[in-house]
């Protein structure tokens, strides 16, 4: 195993963060089963790199879940899982825009051996790549394929694109398809078999993307929440279910259905998918504090699944051939036992999508907004500071709201169109939802970030509530890229591109920027001066800053500054800051009365 990621190595032993996996895959004929996870930043050997997990099956149904029947290799960054080869003996990943690679699992007394096979570039030497495969495997038979690879030759495949642009490349045996972000505008591009199109989606809201194709030449390609289907040469949006993923064959490539945190819905496949389906729901229905984290199936009733619990353990499941598979994972971290149901706030005009985590009686709630703009509310469960309130009986609603993904293309694309008053409508559709099943528990807002501005709105309509506002490092005003990109070590990055990704996902500009700061601020007014505020920044971000807080909140704010950049909200000991005016709150008749030497207020 080398270092540098250049090279892959192997291990014929064990592996031993089975339970670190958020992610599975089926092999074709269930030989095998792939785990495979974006980072392990805590684990990894190779920087930025992924782990992939090769557990065989028939060896699991022998011995349980055992190091013995895994094996990991790491250096792929990141692999996306191509085809597997004739009778599972290969696999072959793509790695990014540039490489293919193939890993060849063989058949002998230790069948966990996995050599690294080689990794070649797609550029000029494409159609080299692909005939020189394993002639046996039929990924590789088309000759129209080979064709497609052989034009290919000479010139890369997109031009100016990096990388880290693809989000999926599939080859499955008639068709050579991609997807890239188009750097100048954020567009998708969708390329299939030698065909151009264009996405109606910028590619930042595209999270997990997928692809899937079905009779007749119909091609979908799926994200979280959202669907796009080719109708020619042009592709239409089709709203998914809220939060959900596609759910594609790991043995056709085709679409079977899709799932989200507690659903799943298989559209084809007959009886054995319907079996599958009425399983895995079972499943959830006995584990009310469990999410569907991933899940990998095919058309003949094999899946596997990882369930994540709020308490941070998680737990794998699989049917394979009729055999269930079962591995538990230890707990991490106590929490308030609770439930976890995805609802839908709003009107049908302004609909939106809420994660709901509740105790059976809760003492308050709180909704959560973290930043992005393009953030996968879902992925705040593991949220340290969700765990908190948990842990002291308040009911969590992980709000999406405008500008996030998992709730389909209008909501994810209202922000740029609407402005800051899309966040002001959210927090009017988030708050009668809490008025209807929260009625007069205490409602605190906490935005984080980009999310600070949905949370100052709807702390704005909670007069005569108890409850208050938390605001970490949040984002309350827009500045020019000039002024905080390469200052800050979260944000360093390309200054030419930066202004387009505001246009692409706020619509923020230049042009603009002056009514968008006075809109943002607009979000306060009305500020109930009784609800205590809490705000919290570091004082070497240059993107949030104390002078920002708009002057609803001169009265009963606190305002805590501390040496660090954007990231510390990942602090504990920032936390820490949050559970102690927790304790204040709840500890008090009236909301703490507080004012920090930091108001924003000028001084008489």
């Amino acid at each position: 195993m080398t270092l540098t990621g250049k090279t892959l190595g192997t291990y014929p032993g064990g592996v031993k963060n089975l339970c670190d996996m958020d992610a599975v895959g089926l092999s074709p004929t269930a030989s095998y089963l792939v785990f495979s996870r974006a980072e392990f930043s805590a684990t990894t050997l190779v920087p930025n790199s992924q782990r992939l997990v090769i557990a065989s099956t028939p060896c699991i149904a022998a011995h349980g879940m055992t190091d013995g029947c895994m094996t990991t290799i790491e250096g792929l960054r990141p692999p996306r899982p191509v085809s597997w080869g004739l009778g599972d003996e290969s696999l072959v990943l793509a790695e990014n825009l540039e490489n293919l690679v193939e890993l060849r699992v063989a058949r002998n007394a230790n069948p966990l051996w996995m050599p690294f096979m080689r990794r070649v570039p797609m550029g000029k030497a494409l159609g080299a790549v692909l005939s020189g495969f394993d002639p046996a495997t039929p990924l590789l038979r088309d000759p129209a394929l080979l064709e497609a690879a052989r034009r290919a030759a000479g010139r890369t495949i997109w031009d100016k694109a990096t990388p880290e642009t693809t989000i999926q490349l599939l080859v499955d045996g008639r068709h050579f398809a991609s997807i890239r972000h188009d750097n100048p505008t954020l567009g998708g591009m969708v390329r299939i078999d030698g065909e151009t199109a264009a996405l109606p989606m910028p590619a930042p809201f595209l999270k997990f993307g997928a692809f899937s194709h079905g009779p007749g030449g119909t091609w979908r390609v799926s994200g979280l929440g959202v669907q796009f289907m080719r109708h020619g040469k042009a592709w239409r949006a089709v709203d998914m279910p809220l939060f959900s993923r596609a759910l594609i064959s790991s043995r056709s490539g085709q679409l079977l259905g899709s799932y989200a945190l507690r659903d799943v819905r298989f559209y084809v496949g007959g009886g054995k998918s319907r079996r599958a389906q009425s399983a895995i729901m079972q499943l959830l229905q006995d584990r009310p504090s469990a999410m569907l984290w991933r899940l990998s199936a095919d058309e003949r009733g094999n899946y596997a699944l990882v369930l994540k619990n709020l308490d941070g353990s998680a737990s794998f499941h699989a049917s394979i051939r009729g055999h269930a598979l079962r591995h538990e994972c230890g707990k991490a971290e106590s929490a308030s036992p609770a439930a976890i149901r995805i609802v839908q706030a709003g009107s049908p005009q302004w609909p939106l999508g809420l994660i709901e985590l509740s105790p059976s009686a809760p003492r308050g709630v709180v909704a959560f907004f973290r930043g992005g703009p393009t953030g996968d509310p879902a992925n705040e469960t593991d949220n340290k500071l969700v765990r908190q309130y948990l842990a002291r009986g308040w009911a969590v609603l992980l709000a999406g709201y405008s500008g996030t993904v998992g709730l389909g293309m209008e909501v994810s694309t209202r922000l740029k169109a609407k402005g800051p008053d899309a966040l002001r409508q959210d927090a009017q559709a988030i708050a009668r939802y809490i008025d209807t099943t929260y009625p007069r528990l205490p409602v605190i807002a906490h935005g984080e970030s980009f999310g600070a501005g949905s949370a100052i709105a709807l702390d704005s309509l909670m007069r005569g509530r108890a409850g208050g506002l938390v605001g970490m490092v949040p984002y309350l005003k827009s500045r020019p890229a000039t002024e905080w990109l390469q200052t800050e070590e979260l944000f360093a990055g390309d200054l030419n591109r930066q202004p387009v990704f505001e246009r692409a996902t706020i619509g923020v500009s230049d042009e603009n920027r002056a009514a968008f700061n006075a809109a943002l601020s607009e979000l306060a007014k009305g500020r109930d001066p009784s609800r205590p505020a809490f705000f919290l920044f570091g004082s070497l971000d240059r993107a949030s800053r104390p002078g920002d807080l708009p002057q609803a909140y001169c009265a009963n704010t606190r305002i805590l500054t501390v040496q660090a950049t954007h990231r510390f909200a990942e602090s504990d000991e920032l936390n820490g800051e949050v559970d102690r005016w927790m304790a204040s709150l709840e500890g008090s008749k009236q909301p703490p009365q507080v004012t920090d030497g930091g108001s924003p207020c000028p001084t008489p």
